[in-house]
């Protein structure tokens, strides 16, 4: 069983915005997040792209913990494609 997290919070990490926050069945807090950056750089020429494409797996990573409870970020961070690149290959964009 979940509960939801009535508290405001913030994360103070830049790029990241909180959507959603839960206490799991094991009493750790998870907040669900997603990105507000626009575009990112593709890994193969370095230019900024900003055509969509999906977006990358579930990750769940620990944070900080916060008020003795572990803290965990539930993400899906979006990809984009190159347009200019050979294969127009696909990037995940990364935050901080």
């Amino acid at each position: 069983m979940t509960a939801t997290f009535n508290m405001p919070v913030t994360l103070d990490i830049e790029g990241l915005k909180i959507i959603d926050a839960k206490i799991n069945k094991e009493g750790h807090y998870e907040f669900y997040v997603e990105s507000t950056i626009e575009g990112c750089t593709c890994h193969v020429c370095g230019q900024h792209i900003s055509k969509p494409h999906g977006k990358d797996r579930l990750k769940r990573i620990k944070h900080l913990p916060l008020c003795g409870r572990e803290v965990y970020l539930i993400v899906k961070l979006p990809r984009f494609q190159c347009v200019d690149c050979y294969g127009k290959p696909t990037t995940t964009q990364q935050v901080a």
